[in-house]
């Protein structure tokens, strides 16, 4: 009965072992996979942040060209009349106001639906890793409840032994009792 006793304990010690390399084995992998998941997160955000980078150095150079594009086609040619062309001139100078106002609201109204623009795609971003997170969020939940599961079962299977091997001790000793208590009578 001892021997069975040190069988069972030899069990259950080779178990915890095992338990023990398996777990440095995963957690490594797992250890692994999140650098690497990381390392992937950083990229997206440096990727967006040269997304806005990019769309602010383009619609400064569309400014600038148009502005030169205006005085050279507009303005330069405007000039080459003097005195002889003053009416042109105002009416041309009238005419440049008119457009700068007109250009204005061109580009404020770009400048408003760009940022409409923009707000509509990152809600949206946002929108998809919200659900994406909150899907995860219930795998990790439901996995992290079967793993709780796991170690109250795990117990239970290296702690039935240990009690069957007591209560057969306890039994054996009671009848060892019972046998002593006859012997007297």
């Amino acid at each position: 009965m001892l021997r069975c006793s040190l069988e069972n304990q030899d069990t259950q010690t080779r178990q915890l072992q095992d338990a023990v390399t398996n777990v440095e084995k995963h957690f490594g992998e797992l250890c692994q996979i999140f650098a690497v998941y990381v390392q992937k997160t950083a990229r997206l955000r440096d990727k967006a942040d040269r997304l806005t980078l990019h769309l602010e150095q383009g619609l400064k150079n569309f400014a600038d060209e148009f502005v030169k594009r205006l005085e050279a086609e507009v303005i330069e040619p405007l000039k080459a009349y003097g005195t002889i062309a003053e009416t042109e001139l105002q009416r041309a100078t009238m005419d440049v106001t008119r457009i700068t106002r007109h250009l204005e609201e061109i580009t404020d109204n770009f400048e408003k639906q760009k940022i409409k623009d923009i707000k509509t795609v990152f809600s949206e971003f946002i929108t998809i890793e919200m659900l994406l997170h909150r899907k995860a969020l219930e795998v990790y939940t439901a996995a992290y409840q079967n793993i709780q599961k796991i170690v109250e079962e795990d117990l239970e299977v290296l702690t039935c032994p240990l009690r069957k091997d007591q209560q057969i001790e306890d039994d054996d000793k009671e009848d060892e009792d019972l046998d002593a208590i006859e012997d007297k009578n």
